[in-house]
């Protein structure tokens, strides 16, 4: 009689243990769910807020190629040079510093046919910066 009761304690506890093992999966499947989800829900929340443009539809393969200027200025012949033997035009975002310290590559740029655009005036690390 005590073993009939043990064999059915065991096959209860067996019945259980799958019962338990079955809603964590279920509970670990609805968290996973959940994270793939919620960027989606995040976007759907933001739709008002401007992102920027990453890609644009063409039938043609293209490229948009930019630099950011905030540095010296000792490679930028070179880089204008190099562009222009294979006729690429480029997107300089410089910071207002970068084109005060060094107007004759702004304009030596600008001669060459690429696009010269604004960075800031100076290229903070916003990270370091105090709240003041």
């Amino acid at each position: 009689m005590i073993k009939k009761l043990i064999g059915k304690i065991k096959r209860a506890a067996e019945t259980h243990k799958k019962a338990a093992t079955a809603a964590l999966c279920a509970l670990i499947a609805a968290a996973i769910l959940a994270a793939v989800e919620l960027p989606a829900m995040v976007t759907a929340s933001t739709a008002t807020r401007e992102l920027p443009i990453y890609s644009v539809e063409r039938d043609q393969k293209m490229i948009a190629l930019s630099f950011d200027a905030a540095w010296g200025n000792e490679d930028t012949e070179t880089l204008i040079r190099i562009l222009g033997k294979y006729n690429v035009k480029a997107t300089f975002f410089v910071i207002g510093r970068w084109a005060e310290k060094y107007p004759e590559s702004v304009k030596a740029l600008a001669d060459a046919g690429h696009e010269v655009m604004n960075h800031s005036d100076d290229h903070a690390h916003f990270n370091t910066l105090s709240a003041d």
